[in-house]
């Protein structure tokens, strides 16, 4: 008896890594056979590097895959959310997945293949990312997000101990996704408070401000000091945020190339309502791309061709939704419509904006529903499907019609 055990035990180990061999070595979109195993356009030919880089067709800024084939960037953020229940009713990976990540997974690669995303973007868990085009994602500055409100917390950046700790979170980074060809690029910050009015408004207090209040001595209390002197009566504020600026990415921008030569650095999420462009030019010599989190509606052609006019690098976006009313919650995150009709027609906009020639991508915040309680009651953050696992139709067939749609477009260039 033990050995019939044996026997059906060694069968069944047999039979699942054959089916979890099968599903890992499945390529995105092999149905169509127009796609390589990244989800690049097999239509569009450049250099194989074995890694992801920039370069342009026929004007266009495009993502090349480790393949050498035009990449179109069209992601969902936060699947990490199918491992965590937070405050929403239903525990997904329990209730639709008896509490296995292969099964989540698997449902993440069909439901991709199906709707015509292509990368997981950012905040995913590190089963996920074996067979899907991601982004890395670390934070050197820490809590400097502007969504944090008053919890907010400015490090000196000045400062060695602030140097240390910022090369060790990079350095984590490394570990934690080391070299692997499915990594499109590099985030840090997402968020990051650099407008000073904004600021000062929902923290009550600014980086500037964080620096002149620390003690005498103190690395960042020097600078500023110096600074003072140096300027006398046409010293400002936003003069010296760029400073900080400055000290900041001629840290971790450097750390980061050396750390991932052949990697793109997309740097920090920065807020479309609050671009501070010479904060962002202080950027320019450490990064790829520049990465815009837009809270408007609609695509706002006019300001990201400013914004590509004064930077001169192509431009993606990283996180960004429309959500809609339901029935069940009455404070949903982000700009919120009528009904899922309205909301697809504000994603038409963004993915038609992928045409322009300085456009990469698009990412979608949210793949699962996620509720969290606070001091009003709680806010939905709204996914494509409901935490039970079932898709809201209406806006995935949009948003699925959409997706192959641009996809098409450029097959045929």
């Amino acid at each position: 008896m033990g050995t019939l055990n044996k026997k059906i035990s060694i069968i069944a180990l047999v039979i699942f890594m054959s089916i979890n061999l099968h599903s890992t070595d499945e390529q995105l979109f092999s149905k169509t056979k127009s796609f390589d195993k990244y989800g690049g356009y097999l239509n569009i030919k450049k250099k194989a590097k074995g890694y992801f880089y920039l370069d342009k067709y026929k004007g266009k800024s495009f993502l090349i895959t480790p393949d050498g084939h035009a990449f179109l960037n069209i992601g969902l953020t936060h699947t990490m959310n199918v491992s965590s229940k937070q405050d929403s009713k239903v525990d997904y990976l329990e209730h639709h997945c008896s509490g296995s990540m292969d099964c989540a997974n698997n449902e993440i690669f069909k439901n991709f293949n199906d709707w015509g995303f292509n990368s997981l973007n950012y905040d995913h868990d590190s089963s996920t990312r074996v067979r899907i085009p991601f982004m890395a994602s670390s934070y050197p500055t820490g809590k400097v997000s502007y969504w944090r409100g008053k919890s907010v917390e400015f490090p000196d950046v000045f400062s060695s101990e602030w140097k240390k700790q910022s090369t060790a979170i990079l350095e984590r980074m490394k570990r934690n996704y080391g070299e692997n060809p499915f990594m499109i690029g590099i985030y840090w910050s997402d968020m990051p408070s650099w407008d000073l009015k904004d600021t000062k408004k929902v923290a009550g207090r600014t980086w500037v401000d964080a620096i002149r209040s620390l003690p005498e001595g103190s690395a960042g209390k020097r600078e500023y000091e110096k600074y003072l002197k140096n300027r006398g009566d046409a010293a400002n504020d936003q003069e010296f945020l760029v400073m900080i600026a400055r000290e900041v990415y001629s840290h971790i921008g450097p750390i980061t190339r050396k750390l991932y030569p052949n990697s793109l650095i997309f740097g920090e999420r920065y807020a479309g309502r609050s671009l501070v462009y010479d904060v962002i030019k202080e950027a320019l010599p450490y990064i790829d791309v520049i990465s815009v989190q837009p809270s408007e509606e609609h695509f706002n052609q006019a300001k990201f061709e400013h914004l590509y006019k004064e930077m001169k690098k192509p431009i993606v976006i990283c996180d960004h939704a429309v959500s809609f009313k339901t029935k069940d919650f009455k404070k949903i995150m982000w700009k919120t419509v009528e009904n899922e009709e309205i909301a697809s027609q504000s994603h038409l906009s963004y993915l038609e904006a992928m045409k322009l020639p300085f456009m990469i991508g698009y990412n979608r915040c949210q793949y699962i529903d996620r509720f969290k309680k606070n001091k009003g009651g709680g806010t939905l953050k709204q996914g494509l499907i409901r935490d039970d696992g079932t898709p809201y139709e209406e806006m995935v067939n949009k948003l699925k019609g959409l997706n192959w749609q641009n996809h098409q477009y450029f097959l045929k260039q």
